[in-house]
């Protein structure tokens, strides 16, 4: 599973390469988490994310957090950020926090057994998906 972000990103060094490995493995084991969750508990846990990623683009200051996922994905937020110039810091929380509007999106969908429209699916998939976190990585 892993080795999709040395695919992505063939011109990374070792550093880099490791952090951005490690963070999409975290999303993508995450991912997995909440797909095998009932679907209010991983609404829940798609909020949490959402939660701490706005509250920590609107601030340095770090949070005590009991869920392991949080702790972790926090923690190399900030390994990755402190590679990072400001405006590349404010890029990445805007891609991040995006991800995860659009990921409580399908999440709310499941919660309510609903389909969207093929409009609607459309707009959101590019985001839900994590393309713009790939994106950001490779112009990184």
């Amino acid at each position: 599973l892993n080795y999709f972000a040395g695919y992505l990103y063939p011109d990374a060094g070792p550093k880099q390469l490791e952090k951005v490995s490690r963070f999409f493995l975290l999303l993508f084991l995450l991912d997995d988490k909440i797909a095998a969750e009932p679907p209010r508990r991983a609404h829940s846990q798609v909020k949490r994310m959402l939660a701490t990623t706005s509250r920590r683009r609107k601030s340095t200051v770090g949070g005590q957090f009991r869920d392991a996922f949080l702790i972790a994905y926090v923690g190399l937020w900030q390994e990755i950020e402190s590679d990072l110039e400001a405006e590349g810091r404010k890029v990445l929380a805007e891609v991040l926090e995006n991800y995860w509007e659009g990921q409580l999106w399908e999440s709310g969908h499941r919660l309510e057994m609903r389909a969207a429209d093929i409009n609607e699916y459309l707009r959101w998939r590019r985001i839900s998906s994590g393309c713009g976190i790939a994106l950001f990585f490779l112009r990184w």
